[in-house]
């Protein structure tokens, strides 16, 4: 079990380093919640997949590059 939620992350991680809108959304369940927090503070907000695909379109456009990483916490077996 713990290796197919790696491989998720992973999978997850590679469409979004790549832009690849659609890749990430194969990956998700269609009542996500994503909340952007910066500072503390959520500054967005979306509810449902589809809205969060709008979003995340969207946002391919404010940037010429993003990356996210996963990193194995020292308390994890990874």
């Amino acid at each position: 079990m713990q290796e197919k939620r790696k491989d998720l992350v992973l999978r997850y991680l590679a469409a979004y380093n790549t832009f690849d809108v659609d890749r990430m959304m194969a990956h998700l369940s269609p009542d996500l919640v994503f909340e952007n927090i910066s500072n503390g503070t959520v500054n967005l907000r979306t509810e449902g997949v589809e809205a969060f695909r709008q979003q995340a379109k969207a946002a391919t456009a404010y940037f010429s590059e993003w990356k996210l990483i996963a990193e194995c916490p020292a308390y994890a077996a990874c």
